[in-house]
């Protein structure tokens, strides 16, 4: 009957992809697939894009430590579909809901063996090397890069990682040694608890505790509105009121 004909072609649709046809049409050939979709798969080159915070991790995953984990074992997964070449990406700049948010490197990132790395002193569009150049946001995190377009690759466990530009291990070293510099050139935590302060997108909050990580300040915060947020200053850009 024409119905179970039609419903046969709606379960082949819907179970169908294109790691179906990947043998027949060659090896040459990019697939696109998910994290969820890569398991049991491998590569000879892997990208990974947008190994961002509130991406990878995903943002409803924050506050939930359960959620944290599973977002934790998929991009282990990915990690893993290399065989011999991994690239890590994350973006300078991100719109999210139609504003541009400077991207804060995935935490994950901090999980992987240095010894795994390749990491290529960069050259910036204006023909300086990532180490030589400055800001927030190169300050945050030896992830971090200070031009757009400009990314870092990472190494899998058993393959020689591929590279794509990144801050240079001496800018990592530097910013990881020094304590976080304050507007009035002192070091130590700007926030204390019990300070009522300003997020551009949270709003108004009261400052639970505050300390020092890396180069930066990570404050935790509780919003009226959006519940406890754990925020890197340099990118948060919360102000006192």
């Amino acid at each position: 009957p024409p119905q179970e004909g039609l419903a046969t072609l709606l379960e082949s649709v819907a179970l169908a992809s294109d790691v179906d046809q990947m043998e027949e049409a060659g090896p040459d050939r990019v697939t696109l697939l998910t994290l969820h979709a890569a398991k049991g798969l491998e590569y000879p080159v892997v990208f990974i894009p947008g190994v961002e915070e509130r991406v990878l991790p995903h943002s409803r995953s924050l506050d939930d430590p359960e959620g944290m984990a599973e977002e934790r074992r998929l991009f282990y997964v990915g990690l893993t579909r290399a065989r011999r070449k991994l690239y890590v990406v994350h973006a300078y700049r991100r719109t999210i809901f139609g504003s541009s948010e400077m991207a804060e490197p995935s935490r994950f990132l901090n999980d992987l063996p240095p010894d795994t790395l390749d990491q290529p002193q960069p050259v910036t569009r204006s023909g300086r090397t990532a180490a030589a150049s400055s800001g927030a946001y190169a300050r945050a995190t030896h992830w971090a890069t200070p031009q757009p377009g400009v990314t870092r690759g990472a190494g899998s466990p058993g393959a020689r990682p591929g590279s794509v530009g990144g801050a240079g291990d001496a800018a990592g070293r530097d910013a990881r040694s020094k304590a976080a510099p304050r507007g009035d050139g002192a070091t130590g935590p700007r926030f204390k608890p019990g300070d009522k302060v300003r997020h551009g997108h949270f709003g108004q909050g009261t400052v639970i505790s505050s300390h020092l990580r890396d180069a930066d300040e990570e404050v935790t915060v509780a919003f009226a509105g959006a519940g406890v947020k754990k925020l890197m200053q340099a990118f948060a850009k919360l102000e006192k009121v």
